[in-house]
């Protein structure tokens, strides 16, 4: 168990029995913010609390895992709605990155089809200014209902994190 502050560092430090030669395959669970994948001993820099664990095999095909928990005191992260309607009147006629101080700032964000076809996209900006957001809309006309994927870069405590996800268009 490890405590750290956002954007702070800590390493992680698997101890074993094995030499180095006695060692074939080292294989990380979850390598978000891991330096390294395939060593002992990565240091891991995150922004929200985590799992991790490392299973060691030998050259004689035995196995061993560790685990650690990183807690960050002070996590961060951003929200995403999963559901807009850009014909709203309740507030939810928007998509755009919201989040607490602790964000810096967005540097990507993109919206794309599920043919992969980029319906929108921004850069270098503030969270929570729904100037920055998408309406549903692609080339001034509004998109089919369905299921949108995105993609934001953004940085917070001074460390730069990727999301994922998806967002539904409903009319």
């Amino acid at each position: 168990y490890i405590s750290i502050e956002c954007g702070e560092s800590a390493q992680l430090n698997v101890q074993t029995s094995l030499k180095i030669s006695e060692i074939d395959t080292i294989i990380w669970s979850d390598t978000t913010g891991l330096s390294c994948i395939t060593c002992l001993n990565p240091v891991v820099t995150t922004i929200s609390s985590a799992e991790y664990s490392v299973t060691i095999i030998s050259t004689s095909g035995c196995e061993s895992s560790a685990f650690a928990s990183i807690e960050v005191v002070n996590e961060t992260d951003i929200y995403m709605p999963n559901i807009i309607n850009p014909y709203s009147i309740y507030g939810n006629d928007m998509f755009y990155v919201q989040s607490g101080p602790e964000v810096d700032d967005v540097v990507d964000f993109y919206i794309f089809d599920r043919w992969g076809n980029k319906m929108f996209e921004d850069h270098n900006f503030l969270p929570n200014d729904r100037n920055h957001g998408w309406a549903g809309k692609h080339l001034g006309e509004d998109v089919v209902p369905g299921v949108y994927a995105y993609y934001v870069k953004f940085r917070a405590c001074g460390v730069t994190i990727k999301k994922y996800g998806d967002v539904t268009v409903i009319r």
